[in-house]
């Protein structure tokens, strides 16, 4: 039987996958700290938790960590989105008109929010510069 692997975070999610890998008959360890319990790697462990939390323990648990790609929810079927999503490039976001959701696919180059449109938009200095005409090195 697989062993669901938490992180100490509590959350809606969390939680919830708690619940169903208890009415699953899974065993469950919420962990305390960035340190797997010895032995836990040969308990067919299923981790759910941060980022930072996997690339902790991953080599504890003898598990490689796979990303999607970066178009992985574009391309999901509408149906299971339930909205418009669409894979723009840095300098197409900035240019929008409109109100938007916009969330950087990788790194945290600007905060995850409803813009008013992409002028409302302030990524990182350092690679907006070659879109805006402002140079990334304050000057």
């Amino acid at each position: 039987m697989p062993t669901l692997v938490l992180s100490q975070r509590y959350s809606p999610d969390s939680n919830a996958l708690f619940a169903a890998a208890l009415a699953a008959g899974w065993d469950i360890e919420r962990l305390r700290s960035f340190r797997c319990p010895e032995g836990l790697a040969a308990r067919d462990p299923v981790l759910y938790g941060e980022t930072i939390l996997a690339d902790a323990i991953m080599d504890d648990l003898e598990v490689a960590l796979l990303e999607p790609t970066a178009d992985w929810l574009p391309r999901l079927p509408q149906r299971h989105r339930l909205r418009s999503v669409r894979l723009t490039t840095l300098e197409d976001a900035l240019a929008l008109r409109e109100p938007a959701f916009i969330k950087p696919t990788d790194e945290k180059l600007f905060p995850a929010r409803v813009y008013a449109d992409g002028a409302a938009m302030d990524p990182d200095p350092r690679i907006s510069g070659k879109f805006t005409g402002r140079r990334g090195d304050g000057e």
